[in-house]
């Protein structure tokens, strides 16, 4: 599992009582082997509702939640760099539900040796549940332009990516491990 680090607004597991309305990360999120989030670092459970970010995602980090989050992101987006094994709104490892959220930034990309496996919306082996989520941002080797590589349980409704590689529209996909 990768090292963590905190998110700009709330640090490495924020309470599921925590919450994040109408705020902003600009920064980078975290070095290589980061994890981090642009709102809320690794491990969280908060619930974040019209946030983004703008800054780049270290490797399993994601835009919103930082890797192995549970939180909720409603009316959220990112629009930075997502580094291999992360996503635009969670990071890797993570299981959340994201309402109304989108991506543009690229998708996957070499760090480090590193490619691909990333997710438009949730990142490598992630779960959870998509909901009128849309990412348009270039898709990578291995990537998913709603889910990375390797998801588990996820439910995909009214979600669609239109970036390079991607090009998929989904009304309702339900899966399972």
């Amino acid at each position: 599992f990768p090292v963590t680090i905190g998110g700009c607004i709330f640090g490495e597991n924020a309470h599921v009582n925590s919450r994040a309305f109408k705020c902003y990360s600009t920064g980078h999120g975290g070095h290589s082997n980061g994890g981090s989030g642009g709102i809320f670092g690794a491990g969280s459970q908060g619930i974040a509702e019209y946030c983004y970010s703008s800054g780049d995602t270290a490797a399993w980090g994601g835009g919103i939640f930082g890797s192995g989050s549970t939180g909720v992101a409603l009316n959220c987006y990112s629009t930075g760099w997502i580094a291999p094994r992360g996503g635009g709104i969670f990071g890797g490892n993570s299981e959340g539900v994201a309402i109304n959220c989108y991506s543009t930034g690229k998708i996957g990309g070499p760090v480090s040796g590193n490619t691909g496996n990333s997710g438009g919306i949730f990142g490598m082996q992630a779960s959870g549940t998509a909901i009128n989520c849309y990412s348009s941002g270039e898709i990578d080797s291995g990537g998913g332009g709603i889910f990375g590589l390797d998801a588990g349980y996820v439910y995909i409704i009214n979600c669609y990516a239109s970036g390079q590689g991607g090009n998929q529209y989904c009304r309702i996909i339900v899966t399972g491990k």
